[in-house]
């Protein structure tokens, strides 16, 4: 549209990244509204993971105390692009009767990390924080109440991190829901479609509630049915 009251299409693109960005900000050009900044964004990714399939690593802090981080195997969804300003949800949910335990000790002065990273990234920084909501399929005992936030910043990646001392004993969950906000990206923005989660406390424990059934229970089984057998041939 000439006259330049409404924007033309590579403006449009350039302040809101794309069109389907747009119209997801409600942006409606039947109307005559337009995007007249970077409006942020809100991204919501559902992923689910295995934990048996990531692994397991000793982490020594500043003071000679050993810790374990817990980083899953890569987690794939459709692309998403990120510029300053925008959210980004994670609903995670491990595989059924599966669970992560962090146990408190003297590691990192107490503290226990839920992070997620999203890179190598060349030329990226960001700050930003993140909101650790809720955990699912918990048990265990917190000295917090959720939700609990971190400020952070990085160079390199796209991540999001709780660290804060959660536990003075111990606790596992089943999955957990974490916002993260972007309020400064440098060299932005940036196209993920993957990232790794990561867990980490002074010890970990990967659990599956699968309870199985004993050896000797299956061969108790096996023969009481032998015997009923033998019965109904005997009344035959």
């Amino acid at each position: 549209v000439q006259g330049g009251f409404f924007m033309n299409m590579n403006a449009l693109k350039k302040q809101c990244h794309s069109i389907r960005q747009a119209f997801q900000y409600g942006i409606l050009l039947s109307t005559g509204l337009f995007c007249t900044s970077v409006y942020p964004a809100v991204f919501t990714l559902g992923l689910t993971a295995d934990i048996f399939s990531g692994t397991i690593t000793n982490s020594t802090d500043v003071d000679g105390n050993v810790g374990k981080v817990w980083r899953s195997a890569p987690l794939s969804f459709s692309p998403i692009t990120i510029d300053q300003g925008d959210q980004l949800t994670l609903n995670v949910q491990f595989l059924a009767d599966q669970s992560i335990e962090m146990i408190s000790g003297a590691w990192f002065s107490g503290n226990e990390e839920i992070d997620f990273i999203a890179g190598p990234i060349a030329g990226i920084s960001v700050a930003g924080s993140s909101t650790l909501n809720s955990f699912s399929g918990f048990s265990g005992s917190l000295i917090v109440t959720l939700p609990v936030s971190t400020s952070f910043s990085t160079s390199g990646q796209l991540a999001g991190t709780i660290t804060r001392n959660l536990t003075d004993t111990a606790f596992s969950f089943q999955g957990f829901s974490l916002d993260t906000t972007y309020t400064t990206l440098t060299g932005g923005p940036v196209t993920i479609s993957s990232l790794d989660l990561a867990v980490a406390a002074s010890d970990i424990g990967l659990n599956d509630t699968v309870v199985p059934v004993p050896a000797a229970l299956w061969l108790f089984g096996s023969g009481l049915i032998g015997l009923i057998a033998v019965a109904r041939r005997s009344q035959a």
